[in-house]
């Protein structure tokens, strides 16, 4: 019995100290969950990524390839199911692999529709836009986390051993709810699929082709001209020289 009052004693007494380990610890969470799901890069295997390597490198990349071959390399790369319409939306934008990763978060949330080309919210009646609900699930997982900070451990209306309950739930469940809002997140981007992930820019080549089209006429095409000139202006000379001549020869003759 003693044992146990002395570890309630110590437990009490160290609650600044869980506190600042709370305090370090939760940023700690939300920046690693924050970091892989949102702004993570896709670590691919050169043998997943092969199959859809080998269909863009094609003439005509994946707009000649069929919907089954697309299905099967996205399948190999992300393990997820697409029709082959949303893959060459996404093959097609200047940013694939990104919008692939968007398109494997937001799952059911939404839907691609093929004859507008474009991605749908695919819930029913929705109360909230998908970036409400975002914004919603964020606060859900920051405000509880700073009312502990204050209430049961800067103000000590709360024990310690609840405050620290409290805080170990609430860091368990919290990468969960950003998991969560992320993946609202991503489709309300998909939403915006044209704004957010737009085609690719024009090639620099096309541009400089136009611009040397534009540019002045080199010099020899200009030499050529004045020669034609110089010819042009000795014929009507040998035209009066001979013009010359012909009188004098008809004075002789008389």
């Amino acid at each position: 019995m003693s044992t146990i009052t002395t570890i309630l004693d110590l437990i009490s007494r160290s609650h600044l100290a869980m506190g600042v380990l709370s305090v370090v610890t939760a940023p700690i969470v939300i920046g690693v969950t924050l970091t892989k799901f949102r702004n993570g890069n896709l670590r691919l295997s050169q043998g997943r990524t092969k199959r859809l390597y080998d269909i863009m490198n094609r003439k005509q990349g994946g707009c000649s390839a069929s919907s089954g071959a697309l299905q099967i390399a996205v399948k190999d790369m992300l393990g997820i199911e697409l029709p082959g319409d949303a893959i060459r939306f996404a093959l097609e934008r200047d940013s694939p692999l990104t919008l692939l990763r968007n398109i494997q978060q937001a799952g059911v949330l939404v839907k691609f529709h093929h004859n507008e080309k474009c991605f749908k919210d695919a819930r029913t009646r929705p109360r909230l836009s998908l970036q409400q609900i975002f914004q919603a699930l964020i606060l859900l997982a920051i405000v509880p986390y700073v009312a502990l900070i204050f209430v049961g451990i800067v103000f000590k209306f709360i024990e310690p051993i609840k405050v620290a309950a409290l805080l170990t739930l609430d860091l368990i469940a919290m990468p969960m709810i950003i998991k969560a809002a992320l993946r609202a997140d991503a489709a309300a981007r998909l939403l915006k699929a044209d704004t957010v992930y737009p085609p690719p820019h024009p090639k620099v080549g096309l541009r400089d082709a136009d611009r040397s089209e534009t540019s002045p006429r080199p010099r020899k095409r200009r030499t050529k001209a004045s020669g034609n000139e110089g010819t042009a202006q000795e014929e009507p000379t040998r035209v009066t020289a001979s013009a010359g001549v012909l009188p004098a020869l008809a004075t002789e003759n008389v």
